[in-house]
Order: structure tokens, then sequence, then C-alpha cells
């Protein structure tokens, strides 16, 4: 999922890979599609970047590597915040967020 594309009803969880603006994944999914990959337990490795995939419906998502950014709750939070178009709303939450510390906040 990009980063423009995380919005309030995207599936919270406590961690999330978010692929970065401008990165083309359609090579990346054409490999895995035709099996120009490696596999390592249950990790999909296509170049650098690695993906999994839900065994019950056969979705891709992003894990790791070049372009994929790891954010936990609260900054995926922070970013449908941002995204919903409300800035000042956004930095209210950041705010009041425990765990929303500079470090963090880099991100974005």
């Amino acid at each position: 999922m990009t980063l423009a594309k995380q919005k309030e009803v995207t599936l919270q969880k406590n961690n999330n890979t978010i692929i970065e603006p401008g990165l083309d994944v359609s090579a990346d999914i054409n490999s895995l599609n035709t099996g120009n990959f490696k596999r390592k337990g249950e990790d999909y490795i296509v170049g650098k970047r690695v993906y999994g995939m839900h065994p019950d419906t056969g979705t891709v998502f992003p894990k790791s590597g070049p372009g994929f950014t790891n954010v936990d709750r609260s900054q995926h939070q922070l970013l449908k915040q941002l995204n919903s178009g409300s800035y000042e709303k956004a930095m209210e939450f950041a705010k009041n967020k425990p765990g929303l510390d500079q470090k963090k906040l880099i991100l974005f």
C-alpha cells in the first residue's frame, strides 16, 4: 500500500509496511507471477525486496527492502490523518499520541 493510499478505512495492525511514493512494484509483481523469485521460508524475494502472501487470498504484501518503509500503529494512524487532508488535525493527533516522538515523525 502506498503512502498516499493510507485512508481511514485501511486495516490497522501493530506494524505495517508501506510503499514509498513513486516506487513502481509492477515489475516485482510480474516476477512473482512468472515464478522469477527466490523463496525463503514464507518470504518471496524479488531483487532486494521481500514480499509475503496471505495464504487464504493469495494477496501479496510488502515486507521489507528498498522503497518499503515499516511503520508502527501510531505512525500509520498519523499518516492516515495526514492523508485525510487536515494537517492541523494530524498535528493535534501527533501531539497527543503517546509514543509518537520526533524520531518517529521524521518519516513524514
